[in-house]
């Protein structure tokens, strides 16, 4: 069964509109989402609950994410930073799809710039 992706999809797509005040609310949406706890209040213990990292990450959106690391914003920078971190925290698929997009080089390069503001620094190293 597929997964119930929705709005998703768009939102993903909206990573790399051209205007950074379009990727700023699908990038944070996206971010709430990989955050998101699934809690079936029904009591219904048959359900198995939604892995929302899992629905984000089918809809290839770490690769974009890992793209948004160099934006020129540092608040699209802090918030895919702290995007893959929330990714990287979650199962061994999840860490290993984050290393696959290849977005630890470019985190770590942010790690160790100086000029880097300090707050993308900071959710830059969460990551790795």
């Amino acid at each position: 069964k597929d997964p119930p992706c929705g709005l998703v999809p768009r939102l993903v797509e909206l990573l790399h509109h051209e205007n950074w005040r379009v990727t700023k609310p699908a990038l944070r949406t996206i971010g709430n989402i990989v955050c998101a706890e699934y809690d079936d209040e029904s009591g219904d213990k048959s359900s198995t609950p939604t892995d929302f990292t899992e629905v984000i990450l089918e809809c290839d959106a770490v690769p974009r994410l890992k793209r948004l690391i160099d934006h020129n914003n540092r608040e699209i920078q802090k918030e895919a930073c702290w995007t893959l971190s929330n990714i990287a925290a979650g199962t061994v698929d999840q860490i290993q799809a984050v290393i696959d997009s290849g977005a630890i080089p470019p985190l770590v390069q942010l790690v160790n710039d100086k000029k880097t503001d300090q707050e993308v620094r900071s959710e830059a190293c969460w990551v790795v």
